[in-house]
């Protein structure tokens, strides 16, 4: 997080860079992309990737499968503030001009390569692509990649949005991916999984039982 907002304490560059196209910002992919991508995207991707990894753990026989997919949760918590704090420096850094911001005189707003909406989106791409790679074939498989297809079905959506939007130029939106799939590759293996079976049964002896018995004598 500190990597984050330490990146907006960078000043924001105007290198000149235009778009690979222009165009007027369109309102209605604008908003759709903020559906599946930004805060309100991440927190929809968390949501449906916690359902998806609990049942898989359930179907692998964990122990406690709601508990420890919060795990996973939060190693997608990780790779989504590493990818926004590198797309956010990138931005500051390299000044390129937004498509819908350049005009003739000008541009208006040069914070767009990076896509930041793309590499939030794609760090939890990269991070159940992990998984599902260290996933053993026939235990609950097609759960993680239930898991993994929507996660990057979404940064394609979230991509072509951006670029329709006139957010973005392509090229923006592509390494905005490639950033985001690494981040979440990079923490996911950092942070592997714990595999927590069923608790094995230990016996436990109990003491015999106290007799007490009345001979007559003290």
């Amino acid at each position: 997080i500190g990597a984050t907002h330490g990146a907006h304490l960078l000043p924001q560059r105007d290198t000149g860079w235009t778009p690979s196209h222009a165009g007027p910002l369109r309102r209605g992919a604008d908003d759709a992309s903020d559906v599946f991508g930004a805060v309100t995207g991440s927190l929809l991707q968390l949501g449906v990737g916690y359902v998806f990894e609990s049942s898989y753990l359930a179907t692998a026989g964990d122990a406690d499968p709601g508990v420890h997919a919060l795990h996973e949760a939060s190693v997608e918590i990780e790779a989504f503030t590493l990818a926004t704090g590198i797309t956010a420096a990138l931005k500051r850094l390299t000044g390129r001009c937004r498509p819908y911001a350049q005009t003739s005189t000008g541009c208006h707003a040069s914070d767009a390569f990076p896509s930041g909406h793309t590499s939030s989106t794609a760090a939890f791409a990269g991070a159940r692509l992990y998984r599902l790679a260290a996933t053993p074939a026939g235990e609950g498989l097609p759960l993680r990649a239930a898991s993994f297809a929507w996660a990057e079905t979404s940064t394609l959506v979230v991509a072509v949005l951006r670029t329709q939007a006139n957010k973005h130029s392509w090229e923006d939106v592509v390494v905005g991916g490639l950033i985001g799939h690494a981040a979440g590759l990079l923490v996911a293996a950092a942070h592997p999984s714990v595999r927590i079976g069923p608790a094995a049964a230990i016996p436990v002896e109990l003491p015999a039982p106290a007799v007490f018995t009345f001979g007559g004598a003290f």
